[in-house]
């Protein structure tokens, strides 16, 4: 980790050599970001600051800068969520997978956009998430993709029901954590198809649900991935 945080530094004289990516979100839904394996990257919300940062240790190395960007060096090839928290209150994550390239800026664009005439204090963007439960949500995520014991949940496995769904998909629920507030659930996805086929996250959202995480984003043929869903107690 060191190595990496004097590469990140020494590296971020270069900004020129930056390709840029616009990429859009909705809050508590996961994006795929491809980030440059090799140089460094930049990590930036429109019109807002990345105040918080939650990933796998030893995955990136990461610097804060005062204009609430993101300077980013990864640390491995292996995908990983991270996931991110603003200034103005949106909470979203991203599948970040290493590509060869040179380094780019990312800039993540709000699909909801916050009302102009209110103030920090007052914005309440939809399907918010206050902070203490974000991390919360963002905790219970890591640990489920990880395959990490989280602490305060029961672990319960499933066997042999298979959901079927469109296009030769077939949903299998694995292992469920219930927490007090919060549920998390892991469930393999196959293709049994013929053609590859692009996941959407959205796919696997509901009114309860606070956040999706796909380990790909595309399925070839014969494949297997997994969905990572965080949801909170229902209330009646």
């Amino acid at each position: 980790m060191p190595k990496l945080i004097h590469a990140l530094c020494l590296l971020l004289t270069a900004a020129s050599a930056q390709a840029q990516t616009i990429q859009s979100f909705r809050d508590n839904t996961d994006i795929p970001v491809a980030l440059s394996d090799s140089n460094y990257n930049r990590l930036v919300v429109k019109g807002d600051k990345i105040i918080q940062a939650h990933f796998p240790e030893g995955r990136m190395a990461i610097r804060n800068e005062e204009d609430g960007s993101l300077y980013v060096m990864l640390g491995s090839h292996e995908p990983f969520t991270l996931f991110l928290t603003t200034e103005s209150g949106h909470h979203f994550s991203a599948t970040v997978n290493a590509e060869s390239s040179l380094g780019k800026t990312i800039e993540f664009v709000p699909q909801t956009a916050v009302p102009a005439h209110l103030t920090k204090a007052k914005v309440i963007p939809n399907q918010q998430v206050k902070p203490p439960m974000g991390d919360a949500i963002a905790h219970l995520m890591t640990s489920m993709i990880n395959k990490d014991k989280s602490a305060g949940f029961d672990e319960k496995h499933h066997y042999g029901r298979v959901i079927r769904l469109q296009q030769g998909l077939m949903l299998t629920p694995k292992i469920t954590y219930q927490g007090l507030q919060l549920n998390g659930e892991v469930m393999e996805i196959y293709n049994g198809g013929k053609l590859p086929l692009d996941l959407n996250e959205a796919w696997f959202a509901d009114n309860d649900v606070k956040a999706v995480s796909l380990s790909l984003t595309t399925l070839a043929p014969k494949q297997t991935a997994y969905v990572y869903r965080v949801l909170e107690h229902a209330h009646g």
